[in-house]
């Protein structure tokens, strides 16, 4: 009994290492980049640049295969669990994948020359889908209700990069961009029900809300509308890459710790389904597998359109 307790507590420091250790590259990574743009800032010719506000949004892919697989699975634990209960019938319902993400942005660009500029901007990622999109009617014992499995992904990037300039006319103009950053990304997910009648309101038995942080790296290009006026338009596709673990948090049940994804069976009804929980420790047990640390990914393509607004 000494040994598994003693093993448990050498995994549980083993795994704060890890997470003090990640934490400290992206905070090395971080601040290094930070240096490096601040540096060459003001060390340019402050004369000779040129200062602009980008504001841009639009739409993104978002690579979330854990997070679709625990909705789907939910939906067929509803299905079965209707099935074998007597007096129950499952009546339908329409359930939305999470795979769409709305991008709002803001940075400030310092063109160093007609070729090269520099920005460093302040985003914002929501995906969301709600109350409504995950609807399933079931019926017990005469009775309507509604089921539902709202979840939502936000994040908050923050990115240093650089452009490479493409000028064709005075009016028009092509972009390369790169760059790299931090992203701080909150993950929440609830169960509710409610009677299917005028006016009943949803009771959530169960739900949770987890945040942790990690890198980011994006590449586009994009086209730029000159106008007379001093705001331009702009168009811009990109992809980035970011994958995010580690994520702490807390349940409704005031349950705090890490949050895992793993398969849990339930021997009633013979079915395995996919849950994303908060627990103080790894799940273990014979009825649970494939346990590991969550894991969104908010790798995807995004198109966004906006302004650009010189000083």
């Amino acid at each position: 009994m000494r040994s598994i307790v003693g093993k448990k507590q050498v995994e549980k420091q083993n795994s704060l290492i890890t997470e003090r250790s990640k934490n400290a590259m992206q905070n090395v990574c971080f601040r290094t980049t930070l240096c490096i743009t601040l540096l060459l800032m003001f060390t340019l010719n402050l004369s000779a640049v040129e200062f602009s506000l980008k504001l841009g949004g639009g739409l993104s892919h978002l690579n979330l295969e854990s997070v679709n697989r625990s909705i789907l699975d939910w939906v067929a634990w509803q299905k079965k669990n209707a099935q074998v209960q007597r007096r129950w019938e499952y009546l339908g319902g329409k359930v939305t994948e999470l795979h769409q993400s709305f991008d709002f942005d803001s940075e400030f660009l310092v063109a160093v020359n007609s070729l090269l500029s520099l920005g460093l901007s302040i985003g914002f990622i929501y995906g969301e889908i709600t109350t409504r999109d995950t609807e399933l009617t079931i019926e017990r014992f005469g009775t309507q209700y509604l089921y539902t499995y709202p979840t939502k992904v936000n994040a908050y990037p923050v990115i240093f990069s650089s452009y490479l300039n493409l000028p064709v006319f005075n009016w028009l103009k092509f972009y390369l961009k790169g760059g790299a950053g931090i992203v701080w990304a909150k993950y929440f997910n609830s169960e509710g029900r409610r009677l299917n009648q005028e006016g009943a309101n949803f009771n959530y038995p169960t739900s949770l809300k987890a945040s942790s942080r990690g890198n980011i790296y994006k590449g586009g290009l994009g086209v730029l509308f000159h106008t007379e006026s001093g705001i331009d338009f702009f168009l811009e596709g990109s992809y980035r890459r970011s994958k995010i673990t580690g994520f702490q948090g807390e349940n409704k049940d005031n349950i705090k710790g890490t949050l895992f994804t793993y398969e849990e069976y339930d021997p009633i009804i013979e079915i395995w389904q996919t849950k994303i929980n908060i627990q103080a420790d790894k799940p273990a047990g014979e009825f649970i597998r494939s346990v590991e640390e969550s894991e969104i990914d908010l790798s995807g393509f995004s198109v966004k359109t906006g302004i650009i607004i010189k000083f």
